[in-house]
């Protein structure tokens, strides 16, 4: 009986840390002034990220597992704007960018 209540909790807490470490695997986030996030992934190390003319406005930059990111100010990581350390969250309303590039 105890075994039919203790698997539903281990299997939440399985998917949970699961979860939390696939959350966690990305060079850089950005954040929307609204929470939503969205994550350069580990495997995009060095590599050109472009993003959509239409997409959010970011007014954060979590650079987490990479060592720096830059941010462009046109696509194909063209018109360097800035660069950012690791480890911080910095402010970034201000920069209207349309790529970044991140290393390892």
């Amino acid at each position: 009986m105890h075994f039919s209540k203790l698997l539903p909790l281990a299997a939440f807490a399985a998917f949970a840390s699961l979860a939390t470490a696939q959350s966690d695997d990305n060079l850089a986030e950005f954040i929307t002034k609204d929470g939503d996030t969205f994550g350069i992934p580990l495997a995009s190390a060095d590599t050109c990220i472009n993003f959509e003319e239409t997409g959010p406005k970011y007014t954060e930059l979590f650079v987490d597992f990479a060592d720096e990111c830059f941010l462009y100010e046109s696509r194909d990581c063209e018109g360097l704007i800035e660069r950012f350390d690791k480890a911080q969250i910095y402010d970034i309303t201000e920069y209207n960018f349309r790529s970044v590039k991140c290393y390892t």
